[in-house]
């Protein structure tokens, strides 16, 4: 009972510290010289760059005064953007309270709760950037914490489109949905970033923090649009009693998006620096040609008469699976295609075990998964999956000169809510297992489906990469300085 009561104590000190923190922030904070101003439920934040209202937690207007244009206006209240989500998936009514400064009076904040949680959001400005910086974080007392929403309304739709950093390069212009949609992170989003493109400038808005599970919905509103940005709580959420700080920078600027593009992925690569490619890896950025061969057809495959050079040729071997041992005669024309001097790509189905019941037995196959369906869905967060993983590609290799691998479904990144063996979601382990092949096999290449943020230091061509255009979108832009683009394939 004493030890029961003692760790109740403890959380409720830890909290209590969360709380001296955030007062802390509003006092000490690296704001710019920047105007707030609260009025009511409205807070009015004034830089350099920009005019802001927030509507209680949302922002809701926006004059961008480097290039003279108003992409947001109309403050009306509606059905809340900005939410808190129980443990339980619900997402209670909450009660906000009104916007307050501290001893600075260029931040504020406000908390939404109910009577099991708090959630915090405030707003300051970043005295370097100029920037306005919106964090959010929350608690429980009980019953646990899903995650997070911020909502930013009033986008018009008339005026402006969005464009996302995704596998298809997507442009959104709101006046053609007639529906919400809804991109999740990573696996369609490729990076917590978007720009809304007006006629002579634009809003741009990125996290700098990473590793969490996020969705982007728009949902269009007449000739408006609104927008909600939401992150996932750290598993179990039904035992989750704090998130952490999630913050969202928002600016403006004038003229064309690559300009604030070109910033953010400066500070991608900085935080997540492509491995490089020399020495035993130097060979991928000479590949003009890929070309595909199902392992049915192995056996009656010969290399391209016209490679030439044949260096410049990446044969991929679709569906070989070197973990339960690649067909003999993929093996076989594996080896044809390296002594015609190609290099040589082998699929890895990093989440389907050739023995399911072995894995099943040790608790490593995903929670969620539907073994009428899906019976071999493993998680990578297993250390024992990532280490067989390994293991068998080193068995691969030993049979056959492979130069890269295709690792199958590395972007199914489930969540189920539960903690994951070995201390990492599947979201964090596939980069986890991305740098243990790589340690293994330093002159390795791997590929994937698609690409994000945090798997680009490792992926090198991406199957489901935009084709390659005279005007690059943000994906292209973001990702395409290092990845064979898979119009090479003929």
């Amino acid at each position: 009972m004493f030890g029961e009561h003692s760790t109740l104590g403890q959380r409720g000190g830890q909290r209590r510290w969360r709380w001296v923190v955030a007062l802390l922030a509003l006092t000490t904070a690296n704001v710019g010289e920047a105007d707030i101003r609260i009025e009511g439920e409205r807070l009015h934040v004034a830089t350099n760059r920009m005019e802001a209202t927030f509507f209680g937690p949302e922002l809701a207007e926006l004059r961008n005064i480097a290039a003279d244009e108003r992409p947001m206006y109309g403050v009306r209240p509606r059905t809340p953007l900005t939410r808190l989500q129980a443990g339980d998936g619900s997402w209670p009514a909450l009660r906000i309270t009104e916007w307050r400064t501290g001893k600075n009076p260029n931040a504020a904040m406000l908390t939404l709760k109910d009577l099991a949680r708090t959630a915090v959001l405030s707003v300051s400005v970043d005295s370097d950037t100029d920037e306005i910086v919106v964090e959010m974080w929350a608690d429980a007392r009980e019953e646990g914490l899903r995650g997070l929403q911020f909502g930013i309304r009033n986008l018009d739709a008339t005026a402006g489109r969005l464009l996302l950093p995704t596998a298809g390069d997507q442009e959104i212009r709101p006046k053609a949905l007639r529906q919400a949609r809804t991109l999740p992170y990573p696996a369609e989003w490729q990076a917590p970033f978007f720009v809304w493109q007006g006629a002579k400038g634009g809003i741009v808005a990125y996290s700098p923090d990473g590793g969490e599970r996020r969705t982007l919905t728009v949902t269009p509103q007449d000739s408006k649009a609104d927008l909600q940005l939401t992150t996932e709580a750290p598993a179990p959420w039904a035992k989750c009693d704090h998130m952490p700080a999630i913050t969202w920078r928002i600016d403006c600027y004038k003229g064309d998006w690559r300009g604030p593009a070109q910033r953010y992925r400066d500070l991608m690569y900085d935080r997540h620096p492509p491995v490089p490619t020399r020495g035993g890896r130097g060979w991928v950025t000479q590949i003009d040609r890929v070309v595909e061969v199902p392992i049915a057809k192995a056996a009656d495959w010969q290399p391209p008469a016209d490679a030439e050079p044949a260096s410049a040729t990446l044969v991929r071997f679709v569906g070989a699976l070197p973990y339960s041992g690649a067909p003999d005669a993929t093996l076989a024309a594996a080896r044809r295609a390296k002594q015609a001097g190609c290099r040589v790509m082998l699929d890895l189905d990093v989440t389907a075990p050739g023995d399911a019941e072995r894995w099943r037995r040790q608790l490593v196959l995903r929670p969620d998964a539907d073994t009428a369906l899906e019976p071999t869905a493993v998680s990578l967060a297993s250390l024992e999956w990532r280490a067989h993983l390994a293991a068998a590609a080193e068995g691969a290799m030993a049979e056959a000169p492979v130069d890269a691998l295709m690792l199958i479904r590395l972007d199914a990144m489930p969540n189920d809510g539960r903690p994951e063996r070995g201390g990492n979601q599947a979201f964090r382990a596939a980069g986890a297992l991305c740098r243990a092949l790589l340690t293994r096999f330093p002159n390795l290449i791997l590929a994937s489906s698609t690409v994000c943020d945090a798997l680009s230091p490792f992926v090198w061509w991406a199957r489901d990469f935009p084709e390659p255009s005279a005007q690059p979108g943000v994906s292209q832009f973001l990702f395409g300085a290092h990845l064979i683009r898979s119009s090479a394939t003929p």
